[in-house]
């Protein structure tokens, strides 16, 4: 951890180079959005409704959906919505992962600046 993210391995296997920067996806996440009320989080918005908690409970969805469901076979889990999709090896899972949350990490940083001025890439 580097002042409260993962610093990716920069040596290792596929799954190892992965798994770190899927980390460090989450830990920029929860940064994000910490230190902010839920009063301020939810004041910024986009003209469609896009909310930073609506952004972290999608994020909860992808993951769910893809680990448990789809890589580990769990079967009655709840979720907000989902699509049929196939099924994927772990390597796919997991970089479609870090995109997924990559991509909406921007999007929060957008709507925290919005919501209360607060800046940065990195704690």
């Amino acid at each position: 951890m580097t002042r409260g993210t993962t610093e990716p391995a920069h040596r290792g296997d596929d799954r190892t180079a992965v798994l770190g920067f899927l980390q460090r996806q989450r830990d920029l996440v929860a940064w994000k959005v910490g230190g902010a009320s839920d009063e301020v989080l939810r004041s910024a918005s986009t003209p469609t409704g896009l909310t930073a908690h609506g952004l972290v409970r999608h994020l909860t969805n992808v993951e769910r959906w893809w680990l448990r469901h789809e890589f580990a076979g769990e079967t009655g889990l709840p979720y907000d919505g989902t699509e049929d999709d196939p099924r994927a090896d772990q390597r796919w899972t997991l970089v479609h992962l870090v995109e997924e949350t990559a991509r909406h990490l921007g999007h929060l940083d957008l709507l925290r600046e919005q919501a209360d001025g607060a800046v940065g890439a990195q704690p």
